[in-house]
């Protein structure tokens, strides 16, 4: 298991997640909180609504497979059995 770490994400459709950072969890809450407000602020409200992320301590070969598969990242959210556009709850 790997230190508590967070995922930030986007949908891109109900088929297709894209990973864009990962890190210490105060780290990938302000990318998400900075971009989601950058997508508002431009009049992007779906692009915005459509990012999340997970927090938790993961296993550390799911972690590297999020990281370096593309596309891996939606298989990896639908296991952990949450629907992280509702909220980013923490993952132990």
């Amino acid at each position: 298991m790997s230190d508590e770490v967070a995922i930030g994400f986007s949908k891109v459709d109900d088929q297709h997640y894209c990973m864009h950072k990962h890190g210490k969890p105060e780290m990938v809450q302000e990318w998400l909180s900075r971009t989601s407000q950058s997508y508002r602020d431009a009049g992007y409200d779906k692009e915005a609504n459509d990012l999340a992320m997970v927090v938790g301590k993961f296993d550390i070969e799911d972690l590297n497979k999020v990281i370096q598969i593309t596309g891996y990242i939606i298989n990896f959210v639908r296991r952990l059995d949450i629907d992280p556009f509702q909220n980013c709850p923490s993952i132990d």
